[in-house]
């Protein structure tokens, strides 16, 4: 799911493919369990529901979302199509818009430099 983020603003940086690995080693993923997971990923034809409903732990969903989060704000930029996605994550794994914004203002409050897309 946090592939989808990579590519929703239309570009895929390093700092996000930094932030994906950082989390898939704190999750106790090796590099190249981590890298050929983010290729299986791009070429997946499995949409955010497909993967969703194979996610049953509450824990593990809420996981996902603040690690999607993170991901999403790793450029320090937040695009319109970044929310939509992260909006489309959460309600595929049936978390409120609610918890999706407090995960968005989670990762904010650490970092004064991040942008938001204009309303």
């Amino acid at each position: 799911m946090t592939v989808a983020l990579l590519k929703a603003d239309g570009k895929v940086g390093t700092d996000e493919l930094c932030v994906i690995q950082y989390l898939g080693m704190s999750y106790g993923m090796d590099g190249n369990e981590i890298k050929e997971s983010i290729k299986n990923e791009i070429n997946s034809n499995a949409s955010i529901e497909d993967v969703a409903q194979t996610i049953s732990d509450d824990k593990c969903k809420n996981m996902i979302l603040e690690s999607c989060a993170v991901v999403a704000l790793a450029d320090k930029h937040l695009a319109e199509k970044e929310i939509e996605i992260l909006l489309r994550i959460s309600n595929a794994l049936g978390i409120s818009a609610v918890k999706t914004i407090l995960a968005i203002a989670k990762v904010v409050q650490t970092d004064q430099n991040i942008s938001i897309a204009e309303v």
